[in-house]
Formats: C-alpha cells, structure tokens, sequence
C-alpha cells in the first residue's frame, strides 16, 4: 500500500482509533492503580497510544522479561546502548534518578490492546513488586 493510500485509510479510521487508544490508556491506568507508579509527562498534551512511567522499587530491566509475553513494552535508553543509563529526556524533565533510570515506555495500536488483559498485566507488575519488597532489605 503506497503512503497516500495508508494516509487515506488512517483519516477513514482516526477518530475511531483514537478513541479505540483512549479508552485502552484509561482501563490501563485504571488496572495500574494496584501498583505503585509515577507517570510521566503532562498528561494534558499526550498522544494517546503511549505511557511512559516508573514503577516504585523496580529494576526496568528485569520488569521487561516478566511483562515480554503480555506486551510491547521498552526503555528508551535500554533500546539504544549497549550500557544502560537513564532517559535523558526523564532526567531533563527534572524527574529523580531513580525514577529516570527505571522509565518503561508502553505502546499500543488499538487492535493489539484488544488482547491484552489489563488485570493481568497489572497483577503481573503488583506481584513483582510485592516480591521485591519480601525480599530487598529495609
């Protein structure tokens, strides 16, 4: 399909999609509010197929291998460098080293978000973090 013909197809479809990736982004929050997270940005002027956050407590990284079966999930920095260091873009944002270094970007078309069950995506991540506090020392 040639890119005019794509552009033709996205403008039939955008509002739909956009409010497909609306409804996603909310049910997500919503499942999300069992664990503790920081979400970043101003969440007045996002786009809605994408979440960028940080969960308390967690190694991104490790994060990532749990959550590889359930969605596309990716840190910024973890993509693009053999040595893993925080966003820059978090940290220019004044955002605290550990949050910065633990920036999980999430992202989604409307057909993929069909698939994923929320709840068991945010249990995923709650039971994660609930096991590292079990175990990290106080």
């Amino acid at each position: 399909m040639g890119l005019s013909k794509a552009l033709e197809v996205f403008e039939g479809e955008r509002t739909q999609w956009l409010q497909a990736a609306s409804e996603f982004r909310a049910r997500l929050l919503e499942g999300l509010g069992k664990t503790r997270f920081s979400l970043h940005g101003d969440q007045e002027h996002v786009v809605p197929h994408i979440l960028n956050l940080s969960f308390e407590g967690v190694d991104t990284e490790a994060l990532i291998l749990q959550l590889k079966n359930y969605a596309a999930v990716a840190t910024g920095s973890a993509c693009t460098s053999a040595s893993y260091t925080p966003s820059h873009v978090l940290a220019a944002m004044g955002l605290p080293e550990e949050q910065a270094s633990n920036g999980l970007r999430l992202s989604w078309f409307p057909d993929q978000a069909q698939t994923l069950d929320v709840d068991e995506f945010a249990s995923i991540i709650a039971e994660y973090q609930a096991g590292l506090a079990l175990v990290s020392p106080s």
